[in-house]
């Protein structure tokens, strides 16, 4: 994922969203002084579901550096409406990327909470933050995770880069890194409490020998941020040393649809447009997951194989269809 122009000042969060459906607005420039808190219409509400669903969508492709415009187009509503949402881009990043940690450590949570069995808790935290694509969206210093008391191999650990990062057991406390060259005070975002339940996982797995000690939390969000821009990860050097890399782009609505329908084909399964909507509706969009050029595959593989168990011929009924998304999905709860 590109994270690029998005510095994560708290100096742009004078305008920011209030819970509940309201918006704080800090009002200035001749437009009146104070701040301004309203219920939203129900249009309103209509456009700012629109637009955070887009803002993650174009974020999640294209980076942080993604220009609004992108996002209003994608939300199909003008920019003046995400303007008047959200008054600055780094309002709009900050509101997804502590949304997006925020659901990445309730993952964590309710694993660490439902496994008694420390590699189960571990390994279903990791298939749940994948599937529902949120770690595309962490903050970038999320990555750059530190030991407050160890440098790493003689380097300190602020100026440690992610490779690099290894703790052992008890090594101490974990703390985000600035980026290099940063003075300020690295933002938190939700973040702090990411690292400690994630790090109370690997500790777990450590504890019980399922897990080498020389794992790091830096390694395991790694995992689930499944499209960050490599420089953001790596030195210019190591990746000059691989010689081809390819960049494969999530596929558009229609180049989806033509990969279900030749599947289909493939399967000899008659193909219906609905099923390719139900998916949509129901997993990519109300779960934020990035559709990808595979899944189409997987979900009819997932299909015939429901329906062998059932014995009925395998057609692209909104049941199968809707239990075939929850099995390769994982069984995720009705979104609100």
């Amino acid at each position: 994922m590109h994270m690029q122009s998005s510095h994560w000042s708290s100096t742009s969060s004078t305008s920011a969203l209030a819970p509940g459906g309201a918006v704080g607005t800090a009002l200035g420039g001749g437009r009146g002084e104070g701040a301004r808190t309203a219920p939203l219409r129900v249009d309103a509400q209509r456009n700012l579901e629109h637009v955070l669903r887009a803002a993650r969508e174009v974020f999640g492709e294209l980076g942080y550096g993604a220009p609004m415009e992108d996002v209003a187009r994608r939300a199909r509503v003008g920019v003046g409406t995400v303007y008047r949402r959200f008054p600055s881009k780094d309002v709009l990043v900050r509101r997804i990327a502590e949304e997006e940690t925020s659901r990445l450590t309730d993952q964590a949570r309710t694993a660490l909470g439902q496994e008694d069995e420390p590699w189960s808790a571990l390994s279903r935290f990791l298939r749940t933050s994948v599937a529902s694509g949120a770690g595309r969206l962490l903050p970038p210093q999320v990555l750059r995770v530190g030991v407050a008391e160890d440098d790493v191999e003689g380097v300190p650990v602020e100026t440690a880069r992610v490779p690099q990062q290894r703790t052992q057991p008890g090594s101490g406390e974990l703390r985000l890194v600035p980026e290099d060259g940063a003075t300020t005070a690295v933002d938190d975002n939700g973040a702090t409490a990411l690292l400690e339940v994630v790090g109370r996982l690997v500790e777990r797995a450590r504890e019980a020998g399922e897990l080498r000690a020389d794992v790091s939390v830096s390694d395991v969000l790694l995992v689930i941020a499944t499209n960050i821009d490599p420089k953001q990860l790596v030195e210019e050097a190591f990746l000059r040393r691989i010689h081809y890399k390819i960049r494969v782009e999530s596929p558009s609505v229609e180049q989806y649809e033509r990969i279900f329908r030749r599947y289909c084909e493939n399967k000899e399964i008659p193909y219906d447009a609905n099923a390719v909507r139900q998916v949509y509706k129901n997993f990519y969009h109300a779960h934020s997951i990035a559709p990808r050029g595979c899944h189409p595959r997987d979900i009819l593989d997932h299909l015939v194989d429901i329906a062998k168990y059932l014995e009925i011929p395998p057609t692209l009924t909104q049941d199968l269809v809707e239990r075939a998304g929850r099995s390769y999905f994982l069984d995720f709860p009705t979104a609100p």
